[in-house]
């Protein structure tokens, strides 16, 4: 049997005034508006090999590390608030090679490359009822190779510079059609001409710094390096259906330590990331083949976005039964630039948290549908809790000479965090405290294991995704799970 989805959460109901509780009730029983029901399901495959061979070249060690993964992908949602099933296959291929030097001398290497091949075919469906339905079925298909390198020459016995880069190469492709409808117009509209489009994106990469040997066992590093994520398609008719790469600076200085005869073990990182074009995904407006907006996912670029903090992590072992680990970070994320369009079908006024900039009819003469621009620079980064612990405490009994009886104890703590980029209030996350226990027996070979457990002891209420419901102008919100117990099986071979 599919495993069911968490329930959905209906968060609160924010009818325009110049409609009544009594009207939208008519929209939903006349089918024009479809409401969350509880046959949500998830039949999901996953299929995975891979193998790593090293052959030691004497001079050189190299690594060859070859992939193939497959995941059929099934399920049905009313995580937006109204219906969606998805059916996904994805085959992917991947092949890394990589030579790293041996010995002791002062330069030290590794040198390899890296090959990636996906393709995806897709039939989803979205329904807020006969007022809006889509249909579309997207090939999509991402060729990606790579050529990376990174240097560590010592300059004495305890300082050492690093210098590191990365050239990256890939295409993507797409051909998708689209059946989108509704009233006014086709309730079960035919698919649309099939559109095609390419796009190739190439950059270089680069890392230095420095690593410090102040102790025996203490090591103080500081290095700065870029990245980037290559752009691709969101389903909508084009040229207005692409984003750009997204461009990273990261500063990281820290250090890693072990202590009291190697009981203890203490890490602290500081770090500044600075984002161009970062994206940003949310529900907006896509054109189709007609030239009519309706709701849909779209991908966007930011603009500007920085992040910086401080992440430390502690373990102490006090004997070879007991393991205490926490783990706590400060994080401040903000948008220094961040405009958006923000898609309203029946045109009505959005309960955004951000500055209305402008709004515009989208479909002029055909509807009452309005984008609404807004910006929301200065706004934190979403998803991003400005305090996190983690704590947690394991104890191995031993049952016999053989065999052992772990258990263990960890909790969460995280301060609030907004989870989209509308800033509703309604959408926030307040702070929680989640916890877990369990007991796992295994023995000491680890070829089995059997686990009791409790998740989510608290029975906290915690939202995992949110998103204002087209049409009706609700919030709602997929949460994770509640309070959850079971017996899990584990077997090695």
């Amino acid at each position: 049997m599919p495993d069911r989805l968490p329930p959905f959460a209906l968060m609160r109901q924010r009818f325009p005034q110049r409609h009544s509780v009594a009207v939208l009730g008519g929209f939903v029983t006349s089918g024009c508006v479809l409401t969350p029901s509880t046959d949500g399901y998830l039949n999901n495959d996953f299929y995975g090999i891979s193998a790593t061979i090293e052959g030691d070249l004497g001079f050189a060690t190299l690594t060859v590390i070859p992939a193939y993964r497959r995941t059929e992908a099934d399920f049905l949602t009313y995580v937006p608030g109204f219906l969606s099933t998805i059916q996904d296959v994805s085959d992917q291929t991947s092949l890394e090679a990589r030579l790293s030097s041996n010995g002791d001398g002062a330069l030290k290497y590794v040198l390899g490359g890296f090959l990636f091949n996906e393709d995806q075919v897709a039939a989803n469906y979205f329904a807020q009822g006969n007022l809006s339905t889509t249909r579309f079925n997207p090939r999509l298909r991402t060729r990606s190779r790579a050529l990376f390198g990174q240097l560590s020459y010592a300059i004495n016995d305890g300082f050492r510079l690093i210098a590191g880069g990365r050239y990256t190469k890939e295409d993507k492709s797409q051909r998708t059609q689209i059946a989108a409808g509704g009233l006014p117009g086709l309730i079960n509209p035919p698919f649309s001409a099939p559109f095609t489009g390419e796009l190739q994106f190439d950059r270089f990469t680069w890392k230095a710094g420095i690593e410090w040997d102040v102790a025996d066992r203490s090591m103080i590093y500081a290095n700065v390096a870029t990245g980037f994520k290559t752009g691709g398609f969101f389903v909508a008719a084009p040229p207005d259906n692409t984003y750009a790469p997204e461009k990273l600076t990261a500063y990281t200085l820290g250090s890693k330590n072990r202590l009291f005869d190697n009981k203890v073990q203490l890490n602290v990182e500081a770090f500044y990331w600075d984002y161009t074009d970062q994206q940003i995904s949310l529900v907006s407006g896509i054109q189709d083949s007609r030239g009519i907006y309706s709701q849909g996912g779209v991908t966007v670029n930011a603009g500007r976005a920085r992040m910086y903090g401080v992440e430390a992590e502690f373990e102490f072992a006090p004997s070879a039964h007991d393991h205490f680990s926490a783990n706590v970070q400060y994080l401040n994320g903000k948008y220094r630039s961040l405009l958006t369009s923000n898609f309203s079908s029946t045109g009505a006024p959005l309960p955004l948290g951000c500055t209305v900039i402008s709004s515009r009819l989208a479909n002029p003469g055909v509807n009452t549908a309005r984008f609404y621009d807004t910006d929301c620079s200065g706004k934190p980064t979403v998803n991003s809790p400005k305090w996190s612990f983690n704590l947690r405490y394991e104890h191995i009994f031993a049952v016999t000479s053989t065999l052992d009886l772990t258990a263990g104890a960890r909790t969460s703590i995280e301060s609030s965090r907004y989870s989209t980029v509308s800033f509703q209030e309604d959408q926030k996350q307040g702070g929680f405290m989640m916890s877990d226990l369990y007991l796992t027996l295994a023995p000491s070979s680890k070829a089995w294991s059997i686990t009791g457990y409790v998740n989510n002891v608290e029975d906290e209420v915690v939202i995992s995704q949110a998103v204002n419901r087209p049409i009706l102008d609700f919030s709602y919100a997929s949460l994770r799970p509640p309070r959850t117990y079971g017996v899990r099986v584990g077997l090695t071979f």
